[in-house]
């Protein structure tokens, strides 16, 4: 489904701390597998957005992350429109929130 098993492990390794094999290198390499399988799919931008550059600490990232959703239709994958659109609604809302969420 769109990447997720990548994005599922994407997500998994950026929440484990370190001494419980948490590792945001391995983080990193499955969301950009996932963003290879399903380069459209907005829940992988969300997810690491949220996940992956929160922990980093990467504020360009986020951005660019979310940025991309709010500018790509949500029809780019019609038989999902109404779940991109929510994605959309998620991303907004992350970025209006950026500051509390990386305070």
């Amino acid at each position: 489904f769109y990447g997720a098993t990548n994005r599922y492990w994407g997500v998994y390794y950026s929440a484990l701390p370190k001494l419980f094999g948490g590792s945001l290198e391995k983080s990193d390499e499955h969301f950009q597998k996932s963003f290879k399988t399903a380069k459209n799919y907005f829940g992988t931008y969300t997810l690491y957005a949220d996940n992956f550059s929160r922990k980093k600490g990467d504020r360009a990232g986020f951005r660019k992350a979310l940025n991309f959703v709010l500018q790509t239709k949500p029809g780019i994958i019609p038989e999902i429109e109404a779940e991109q659109t929510l994605e959309q609604r998620r991303a907004k809302a992350m970025l209006d929130n950026e500051k509390g969420l990386f305070e």
